[in-house]
């Protein structure tokens, strides 16, 4: 019952409470090329009064140079060029000495939105507009919502705008790379991005595994992933860590349950000339939420096909992740190259021994299953063995909505590589629509397909060796 109760709340929370305030949005693409610029011109335009006008240019001047740390300049010809327009101003209709009426503006500004109650109180929309030198189109933008006397929140509205505006120019004067959603990963890599401080990321792989992120500064994100893996329904080969493909199964279904606590530290920025640099932390811990048949918990250090460890007589472990990524763009492509060490060194309470793993995906005539299970005769151990390995990755973006990855991770022998080829949409609007802010979300959506060599299998009536694949679909909430 909390849960049916939970759902739509978060769901509300999600759409309606980041809405909350005047400000809309900010945004500002990378300034690097202008970086050598050091003053801004203010304007004010739209059809407003002229006191209106004068409020807003009057309020930029005094919080836009300074927190941008640029001079006031007379023209916008060799220096940036701040517009407030605004975009609506309708003046109250009849006396706001009403209760009702103060408290639906009121209402309406705290939330972002106003209501019927609030319809007759008067409305102030603006449009913050950032130009470069040479630019015809705006380098920056935001947008201010407000509900009341257009000449009584102008003040307000020019001293909001200008402050986030400086604040999103600021961190992007030596920043050369423009940043989507969800470009801190691709489908299982992460790449030397990080979630921007104060924004969130949350995303549901396959259903049941989630993770939340969040930027604590411009270049430290922490993120968590938490949730299970129908293992037997993607092909074991679910989560490929560095040094193993994380399976499990054997004669029944099993679910793989994982709990990851993890941050990352972008310590070099890309620029024209240099790739991004990043190291990250990840502690891991796997467990069974359920298993029939033979089930259990693998880890194929050879890959799919076999080879590697499975946990015997237990069900919990705990891996601790290091893992270096760099990466550089090429006009729209994005290279990136990292590796890693896998290590079971745990501090956490573990009660799984290790025995060899035999066997390997296995294909039932119904559905693929990861059949990883002890050889036979083989002797536990109580740690797994320390391992290294590393991928590739690229994306090309197609246009502001859409791109294509590609992920290769290889191993020794080459048959126990593994490769990802898939899909990314980005959806999201420029305009809150009421209390739902759209423009401050964007709905990411991927399909992916994980290819590995499947050895042969008389047994599971496959008679020859050849290619199996497994689906892999992600969602994901960014709010920007």
């Amino acid at each position: 019952m909390q849960n049916r109760v939970l759902a739509p709340l978060l769901s509300v929370v999600l759409l309606s409470g980041c809405a909350f305030g005047n400000l809309r949005q900010s945004r500002s693409e990378p300034l690097g090329t202008w970086r050598e610029v050091r003053a801004v011109q203010l304007t004010a335009s739209g059809e407003a009064s002229p006191a209106t006008l004068d409020h807003l240019k009057d309020a930029s001047r005094k919080a836009f140079p300074p927190a941008a740390h640029l001079a006031e300049a007379v023209t916008g010809d060799t220096a940036f060029r701040l517009d407030l327009h605004v975009e609506q101003a309708r003046a109250p209709q009849g006396s706001l000495e009403g209760f009702k009426q103060n408290a639906g503006a009121r209402l309406g500004n705290a939330l972002g939105f106003g209501g019927k109650s609030a319809e007759h109180a008067g409305r102030l929309e603006v449009a913050g507009l950032l130009y470069a030198p040479d630019r015809a189109e705006p380098v920056g933008s935001a947008r201010w919502v407000g509900i009341g006397d257009p000449e009584v929140l102008a003040a307000d509205a020019g001293r909001e705008l200008s402050l986030a505006m400086a604040k999103d120019a600021g961190r992007q004067r030596s920043n050369w790379i423009p940043r989507r959603a969800a470009d801190e990963r691709l489908f299982f890599t992460p790449t030397p991005l990080t979630v921007p401080k104060g924004r969130l990321a949350f995303t549901d792989d396959e259903i049941l595994l989630f993770r939340i992120a969040t930027g604590l500064s411009d270049h430290v994100q922490l993120d968590s992933f938490f949730g299970g893996l129908p293992v037997p329904a993607i092909g074991g080969a679910v989560m490929p860590l560095p040094g193993g493909i994380v399976a499990a199964g054997g004669g029944g279904a099993a679910l793989l349950g994982v709990y990851d606590i993890g941050v990352k530290w972008r310590f070099l920025d890309e620029t024209p000339k240099r790739p991004a640099v990043a190291l990250s932390y990840d502690m891991i811990n796997l467990f069974i939420l359920g298993a029939g048949g033979g089930g259990g918990v693998g880890l194929g250090g050879s890959g799919a096909g076999g080879g590697g460890f499975v946990g015997v007589g237990g069900a919990y472990v705990q891996l601790n992740l290091l893992m270096a990524t760099i990466g550089k763009h090429f006009g729209n492509t994005h290279l990136v190259a990292g590796g890693g060490i896998l290590d079971n060194h745990h501090f956490m309470p573990q009660t799984a021994a290790f025995g060899a793993a035999c066997g390997g995906v296995a294909n039932t005539g119904n559905s693929t299953q990861a059949a990883i299970q002890p050889c036979t005769g083989s002797k536990p151990i109580s740690r797994l063995p320390t391992t290294a390995a590393g991928f590739l990755s690229v994306e090309q973006v197609l246009g502001p909505h859409s791109s294509l990855g590609l992920e290769a991770f290889p191993r020794y022998p080459f048959k126990d590589s593994l490769l990802t080829t898939g899909a990314r949409w980005l959806i999201g609007g420029d305009k809150p629509a009421g209390p739902l802010a759209w423009d401050r979300l964007r709905f990411r959506l991927d399909f992916a397909l994980a290819w590995f060599y499947m050895p042969a299998n008389p047994q599971a009536n496959r008679p020859n060796a050849g290619v199996g694949y497994a689906p892999w679909l992600g969602l994901g909430v960014y709010v920007m």
